[in-house]
């Protein structure tokens, strides 16, 4: 980076949106990283009769406006808008962009049935362990199988599968299908090593249908595209405004707390918690830690998860 360059983002300002689980928080940040100031919005997750565990993309939209609404004053010339927020979700739109079905919440555990029938399949254990983690009843390749056999008329409807909330918001903004490899980590889509979607196990399981629709694989950090105009209006923002996709939460903590190079570890306690650090290799299956992208192709991210953290207060 030149003199210049480092100069432009040091004079720069940026918009930040992270949907969490019981609140949207937003911050205004100058280029060096100072905060300016920030506001936030509640969300909502229900549970079911069932225990089923839902969000609603209409209440992630509403708390992002009045977020974006509260930052921002006509002073202020942003450079980019970065958008990140939980991952291992699940949103089904239809051909119209319209939700087949509430957003399935990553804390929901309805395929346990269907994880239990895989136990048995070496074959099948083999492809689930190039994921990169054990795979259980929240694992999205589950909850798409509980899909498959109990409610098949939203996959057939279903045009798009996003897989975190700032890929809904970030699609909703540009109408660019893309997620982060960090977020992808989370599913039990993605093969790890090549940071790709898991074509032959989506075979396996009779899942083919699904990969049309789901959206293209990015590192965490790229840039997503540029703010449609019908957006801008509505969000009083410049039109063409650069919208970039940070990496899940975990990711975007792990890089926010200094920890996004080796030698570092860290806490986090949200709705969810986790103690995280980065390593040039995935945990031991065996350890109970998870493994995630880290946005830099060489390096994993290493986290030790409670989904239940903050909640159980």
């Amino acid at each position: 980076m030149n003199s210049n360059t480092a100069e432009k983002m040091e004079d720069s300002t940026w918009l930040v949106v992270d949907l969490g689980t019981t609140s949207i928080k937003g911050g205004l940040f100058e280029g060096n990283g100072d905060l300016i100031r920030e506001a936030s919005h509640p969300n909502q997750q229900t549970q079911t009769e069932e225990a089923f565990h839902h969000q609603e993309v209409e209440t992630w939209w509403n708390g992002f406006t009045a977020v974006i609404h509260e930052l921002l004053n006509p002073e202020v010339s942003l450079q980019g808008l970065v958008v990140t927020g939980q991952m291992q979700n699940l949103i089904f739109l239809d051909s119209q962009s319209e939700p087949l079905h509430p957003v399935v919440s990553y804390s929901d555990q309805r395929g346990i049935e269907q994880i239990a029938s895989w136990m048995e399949i070496k074959s099948l254990q083999e492809q689930l362990l190039e994921t990169g983690n054990e795979q259980g009843p929240t694992s999205l390749l589950a909850k798409l199988a509980w899909f498959q056999q109990h409610q098949p008329e939203v996959l057939k409807n279903t045009e798009k599968i996003f897989i975190g909330s700032a890929d809904y918001i970030g699609y909703r903004l540009t109408g660019v299908s893309q997620t982060d490899t960090t977020t992808a980590a989370t599913t039990g889509l993605m093969r790890l090593s090549s940071r790709t979607w898991h074509t032959a196990l989506f075979a396996a399981l009779g899942l083919d249908s699904i990969l049309p629709c789901l959206p293209k694989l990015i590192p965490g950090g790229k840039l997503l595209g540029s703010l449609r105009n019908e957006m801008s209006e509505h969000l009083k923002l410049v039109a063409g405004l650069p919208v970039y996709l940070g990496p899940g939460d975990a990711g975007s903590t792990t890089l926010g707390a200094g920890c996004g190079k080796l030698g570092k570890a860290y806490a986090y306690c949200g709705t969810s918690g986790w103690v995280g650090l980065t390593e040039k290799r995935p945990a031991r299956l065996e350890s109970g830690a998870w493994t995630l992208a880290h946005p830099a192709a060489d390096l994993f991210i290493q986290v030790a998860p409670i989904l239940t953290a903050g909640d159980n207060l």
